[in-house]
């Protein structure tokens, strides 16, 4: 009962503080997802004018289709299952437009976000 109200209490707190703070990137509409990873690619990979200006299409493309399966009814495991098959799709059309080295940048910045995640 105690272990309850305190999770209560928690999720209250936690409720009003989020409020004051701007939008986190997965509440942002998918366009402005796929904006602003586009923006972090040309930060943190160093993305030329023209590979900017091809990634971002992929980026919004994908971004859309993961709203679709992140909004739909299906169960946690195959949005899990869908999710990951999407971003190996996007990955592949990274290849097209990215050096090998900028690929392996990516590969590692991503790797090192899930890192931090389970951390939390």
């Amino acid at each position: 009962m105690m272990k309850n109200v305190f999770l209560l209490c928690s999720f209250i707190l936690l409720s009003f503080t989020a409020s004051g703070q701007p939008p986190q990137r997965q509440q942002m509409p998918p366009e402005e997802r796929a904006k602003a990873y586009t923006e972090w690619m040309q930060k943190n990979l160093k993305l030329s004018p023209d590979q900017t200006v091809r990634i971002n299409p992929i980026n919004q493309r994908y971004a859309i289709m993961l709203e679709k399966v992140k909004t739909s009814d299906d169960s946690n495991i195959r949005k899990l299952k869908k999710i990951k098959s999407i971003q190996k799709q996007r990955e592949a059309e990274f290849t097209s437009v990215l050096t090998k080295e900028q690929m392996d940048m990516y590969i590692q910045k991503e790797q090192e976000l899930i890192s931090s995640l389970r951390k939390q």
